[in-house]
């Protein structure tokens, strides 16, 4: 009866040590999968990230042969793309991006005046594609709406 009293008690030992083996195994599991969930979670992040970027990159691709143009001639005096004016935190470089969208490839420009000019010279050249943005865009004080009162919104190809 001893024997097996011993015999019991050592197999109650081996019992234990599996569970806890096993209880660990199952804890490490939990800690892997969390890593591998963070890491898909990072690989989805960085993958809509590559793909504005991207997408950023075929507007582009599209204001090349205008803004190519300008910067050979200097066409107007501009202050450089929308992008090259804004410093965001890393944290939320994604959103705002998201947000500009095609923004971020707008020439800015001083003035109506000098959008005006800018959009002139595209037309005479046959480009297309050209964006601007006025830095220092001032409504008029009457009832009139800007699109209909300022002559640049009258220009072909011009959508306000």
């Amino acid at each position: 009866m001893d024997c097996k009293k011993e015999e019991l008690q050592q197999f109650r030992k081996r019992l234990k040590s599996t569970r806890q083996t096993l209880e660990e195994t199952l804890r490490e599991q939990v800690r892997e999968e969390r890593r591998l969930i963070n890491r898909e979670a990072k690989i989805r992040e960085l993958s809509r990230r590559l793909h504005t970027l991207e997408e950023l990159e075929k507007q582009e691709a599209l204001h090349v042969d205008s803004r190519k143009g300008l910067e050979k001639e200097q066409f107007v005096d501009h202050l450089g793309l929308v992008a090259d004016h804004i410093n965001v935190d890393p944290r939320y470089e994604k959103g705002v991006e998201a947000f500009l969208d095609t923004w971020l490839s707008c020439l800015v420009v001083a003035d109506m005046h000098t959008a005006l000019q800018g959009v002139k010279y595209l037309s005479s050249k046959g480009l297309r594609g050209g964006s601007f943005l006025v830095k220092e865009l001032t409504l008029p004080q009457s009832s009139s709406p800007l699109i209909s009162s300022h002559s640049l919104f009258s220009h072909p190809g011009v959508i306000a």
